[in-house]
């Protein structure tokens, strides 16, 4: 079989130009007779051992248009159990996907593990047909390379085997494809078909410059001579198997492999909760008078109704985080800084533990499909970094995933950045004693004795551990785009007007860089 077809696998340290790829390679009939079939079953039966070690699988095949991308799809889907996979194909951007970050329209379709999906076209639209055709700006496009690579690098390392095949094609065969296809009265061809077919050098271009910058060590391309169809369909059949094969006898041996012995994590370490951290730095003295509160939370609910329904206007999207200690006052603040906002525009999405299908996604999953529409506003009571304290502290993830995840957090509000959000994030903090002094009296209010379970006082004896993680959080994933604001609560009057002040001046920054672009 290795005889049969060429291997060629777009590396890093491969970086050849599409010219020097000879689209002509055949099969002959007999071959592709005693071959495919096996491919085929061979195929159908790594799906199950995908599905067994739970292993997500995507499948990227970008290419020239006719290249054959629709028909590698309908010979793929012919192999396998259709329960197992899902194809998403080419359509033309909804409202929905329109009024949201760029990426998300991908991430919502993300296979969960022991899934396969194919994308016929993918996030690689943004840097080809959207370029080509001049749908978006220089630096848009160039961003995108950066998402991607980004994008792709997280999913791999939460286990995602990604396949990522280009269709080669002449111009010549292009062009007679074209013609063929015009004849066809089942199909109907575009005036964008026209128009790519039209501009095969310019799409050229952009192809090449696509491969070399997206071809990773973790997300390879591999190129695949698509003139001949038997050859393209052999090819592309025994290089998932390939990768598929090789996947899964990966994970069966990490699951044989003894697991080695960890040393005992710092945040276990009692003499850390002596030494200083940021939190140190809160002055928590700080008081409002109750009369100068109730003045102050007025003019800022005003301020910050006007604001909402300016940004409204213009199409302004924010996304607001709170997190913060146990009866900290989130909730409280949420209440306030809402009261007199148009509930029709603002979501309020409290975190807690995920559910299954949210395990079998990528951690960031579930908060990709919460990113609110153009001009709407999302408050996350707790959020995507849970993954860097609470499931750090309960060895709910390994070190390598919470470690990995500073990174994945900057990296995905880095996206939300660029896509125009306002991303504003609170950390709510407080003493022990006034966290002990809230217990309390929540135990003793009838009204509120629900707000207190069992975890608070689990938490509450972790305080020292949770004071390094929350330092290290803070430290890691304040940037220059999404700067922390840290709270002084012990007064709630203070801490509310705080958050109210911020979400406000936030937002007027918001439009102001929004009129910049």
């Amino acid at each position: 079989m290795g005889e049969i077809l060429a291997s060629f696998h777009l590396g890093d340290n491969c970086r050849a130009m599409l010219e020097t790829i000879d689209p002509t390679r055949k099969v002959d009939k007999e071959a592709y007779r005693l071959w495919f079939p096996r491919l085929k079953t061979d195929l159908r039966e790594l799906q199950q051992k995908v599905r067994e070690v739970r292993m997500p699988v995507i499948v990227i095949i970008e290419g020239w248009f006719f290249s054959g991308r629709g028909d590698t799809i309908k010979h793929l889907g012919e192999a396998l159990d259709p329960r197992g996979f899902t194809v998403y194909a080419p359509s033309e951007t909804s409202t929905e996907e329109a009024r949201r970050p760029w990426m998300w329209r991908h991430w919502v379709r993300i296979p969960a593990r022991g899934k396969i999906a194919f994308f016929e076209h993918s996030w690689y639209q943004r840097v080809l047909d959207e370029r080509v055709l001049g749908a978006m700006r220089k630096s848009q496009w160039a961003h995108a390379f950066q998402e991607i690579n980004q994008t792709e690098e997280m999913l791999a390392a939460d286990g995602y085997q990604i396949v990522k095949f280009w269709l080669h094609i002449s111009e010549k065969e292009q062009r007679h494809r074209l013609k063929k296809m015009q004849k066809d009265p089942f199909f109907e061809v575009t005036p964008q078909d026209r128009k790519m077919v039209a501009r095969y050098h310019e799409f050229a271009e952009a192809a090449e410059e696509m491969l070399e910058r997206t071809s990773t060590h973790v997300a390879p391309w591999t190129i695949v001579e698509a003139d001949d169809h038997r050859y393209r369909r052999m090819k592309i059949f025994q290089t998932i198997c390939e990768l598929l094969a090789n996947g899964v006898t990966q994970r069966q041996q990490r699951k044989r492999a003894p697991k080695a012995d960890r040393p005992a994590s710092r945040v276990s370490v009692p003499a850390l909760e002596e030494m200083p951290t940021l939190l140190d730095n809160v002055d928590l003295n700080k008081t409002v008078p109750p009369e100068v509160y109730e003045e102050k939370k007025v003019t800022l609910q005003l301020k910050l109704r006007r604001l909402h329904d300016e940004s409204i206007k213009r199409d302004l999207t924010k996304v607001i985080v709170m997190e913060g200690w146990d009866a900290s006052g989130k909730g409280g603040s949420i209440r306030r800084l809402t009261a007199t906002l148009d509930p029709r525009h603002y979501n309020v999405i409290p975190i807690g533990k995920p559910t299954q299908e949210e395990l079998d996604h990528h951690y960031l999953w579930r908060f990709w499909t919460m990113i609110p529409q153009r001009g709407q506003m999302t408050i996350f009571d707790r959020s995507w970094y849970g993954r860097v304290l609470v499931e750090r502290i309960e060895g709910f993830c390994s070190e390598d995933d919470w470690r990995r995840a500073y990174q994945e957090i900057n990296e995905f509000e880095l996206q939300l950045y660029n896509a125009g959000i306002t991303l504003i994030k609170f950390w709510l903090h407080i003493t022990p004693e006034e966290q002990l002094r809230r217990f309390k009296a929540r135990e003793a209010d009838p009204n509120k004795v629900h707000k207190l379970t069992e975890e608070d006082w689990r938490n509450r004896e972790k305080w020292g551990q949770y004071r390094e993680c929350v330092d290290d959080m803070i430290t890691r994933t304040s940037t220059t785009y999404a700067p922390w604001t840290l709270i002084e609560a012990d007064c709630k009057r203070h801490a509310r007007l705080r958050v109210m002040e911020t979400v406000s001046g936030a937002i007027e920054k918001g439009i102001q860089r929004q009129k910049k672009t």
